[in-house]
């Protein structure tokens, strides 16, 4: 068996039984993990990697946008657990003919989205590599309980906080290298969705105090992240409404792509996905996208149910 036979799913159940149990905290199967520091708060904790070719290409983003995701995408895992971040460690490797004006932009870029999140970087290290890696641990902490994906209930309502598509159809628009019929504004706020990702740290903060049961932040599409919140919380999820941003619809209807299948399968939203009841998912202003049932994973179309198609990004999957 190989990483690929495996998925990278498939490889981290297996991960799960040669380390064991946490004997402090929680282990794998949450955005972060969880560590008491001491009465009424804990310290959440979260490391991701982004890869020169497979996160993000210096011919699409600039360095500071680099820098800036690498934050991002960390803190967002944070949000998705209603975390306040305040520590980061980048871990850098580089080429040795990396340039000093490259690097000291993508450290700007680092920082000032640390400051936008209100974090600090704390340390790291530099590693020689053939490739840019931002490897980054990003710490925080909450008061009292942090949010999980595990705590969805049948009943409940599945709402996101934000509609959903951007990011992905940005990739697509800078693989095609192609903004034909498509506005500039919708283009570039597609772009940008993947150059630089919103981490909802302020909306992850609210929807802990107000108790909702379940969150996920959604960065591998939203097929596959319903997957992950329905299995960490043993429910089915049914999906009725995909929420697609405006700017995803005019531009997919104007180019002839799947929106759907972008929403469902692209990734790098960012927004957080809340198992919540009905009235509060109308309290907090989100976007209703389906319901928490006893089993199984649907989309439903015209009030009938299909399966949830087997969308999302996996590292390890053709």
């Amino acid at each position: 068996m190989t990483l690929s036979d495996d998925g990278e799913f498939g490889f981290l159940d297996k991960v799960r039984g040669w380390i064991g149990p946490p004997t402090a905290g929680t282990g794998i199967g949450d955005d972060a993990a969880v560590t008491r520091l001491r009465e009424g708060t804990s310290l959440v904790s979260t490391t991701d990697a982004l890869v020169e070719g497979n996160h993000f290409r210096l011919d699409w983003s600039s360095p500071a946008d680099v820098g800036h995701k690498a934050v991002a995408v960390n803190v967002s895992d944070l949000a998705a657990m209603g975390a306040e971040p305040r520590w980061l460690l980048l871990a850098l490797c580089a080429p040795g003919s990396t340039s000093s004006e490259l690097l000291r932009e993508l450290y700007e870029g680092f920082a000032s989205a640390c400051s936008e999140y209100g974090a600090e970087l704390v340390g790291g290290d530099t590693v020689r590599a053939d490739r840019l890696v931002l490897a980054v641990t990003a710490l925080g902490e909450v008061e009292g309980d942090p949010l999980r994906r595990s705590g969805a209930k049948v009943g409940d309502v599945l709402a996101v906080t934000g509609p959903l598509g951007r990011a992905g159809t940005g990739v697509n628009l800078l693989l095609s290298q192609d903004a034909k019929d498509v506005s500039p504004e919708d283009a570039i706020a597609c772009m940008d969705a993947h150059r630089r990702p919103t981490a909802r740290v302020k909306e992850g903060l609210v929807l802990r105090r107000a108790g909702v049961h379940a969150a996920i932040d959604v960065s591998d599409g939203l097929a596959s992240d319903v997957r992950r919140l329905a299995e960490a919380s043993g429910v089915g999820i049914e999906v009725h409404t995909i929420p697609i941003a405006e700017e995803v619809r005019r531009i997919t209807d104007a180019r002839g792509w799947d929106a759907e299948r972008i929403v469902l399968g692209g990734g790098e939203d960012f927004e957080l996905l809340v198992a919540a009841p009905a009235e509060q998912i109308k309290s907090l202003d989100l976007i209703a996208v389906g319901r928490v049932v006893e089993d199984g994973l649907w989309l439903v179309r015209d009030g009938k149910r299909e399966p949830l198609p087997s969308e999302g990004w996996d590292h390890f999957r053709p």
